[in-house]
């Protein structure tokens, strides 16, 4: 009876270390080798199932199950920032978190300069060229009065 019981109990640790190792690698290896970056975008009040399903789905992460334990167990399932993210698919899902928990968002805003001298057209091939807004775009826009602008934020 004693020699079933200790090798119940070894069996159990063997059993215990594997799961401790396979969740180790889960959160703090990447998914993948491939270092393309996509993106990925967290809309206000997501759920964090959502955002992990997503995550799965986009073959980010390799689990589901490791990250909310994850997310469980560090309590940060509450910090995670709603914007739009660029991910690649080397970082470990513990990477991804801390993106997310920093909101290390993609910034939408760019540097303009405008050289001293520069006519409509100029400036508007320098938008072009900065993929800031068609030079057709902005041309039209500099003749239409400024109350007929749609501004999109």
């Amino acid at each position: 009876m004693i020699k079933k019981l200790k090798i119940i109990v070894i069996l159990l640790l063997v059993f215990s270390l594997l799961v401790y190792i396979f969740y180790r690698n889960s959160i703090y290896k990447g998914a993948d080798i491939n270092t393309s970056i996509s993106e990925f975008s967290i809309s206000k009040g997501e759920g964090v199932s959502s955002i992990v399903n997503r995550l799965f789905e986009e073959n980010l992460i390799s689990s589901k199950l490791y990250l909310r334990y994850y997310l469980w167990e560090k309590k940060l399932d509450k910090k995670i920032q709603s914007g739009k993210y660029q991910l690649s698919k080397n970082l470990s899902p513990a990477e991804i978190i801390a993106i997310f928990v920093r909101g290390d968002v993609i910034e939408n805003e760019k540097n303009v300069k405008i050289i001293e001298g520069w006519n409509l057209l100029d400036i508007a091939e320098n938008f072009e060229k900065n993929n800031i807004s068609s030079s057709k775009d902005f041309l039209s826009l500099t003749e239409a009065p400024v109350s007929s602008w749609v501004f999109e934020f």
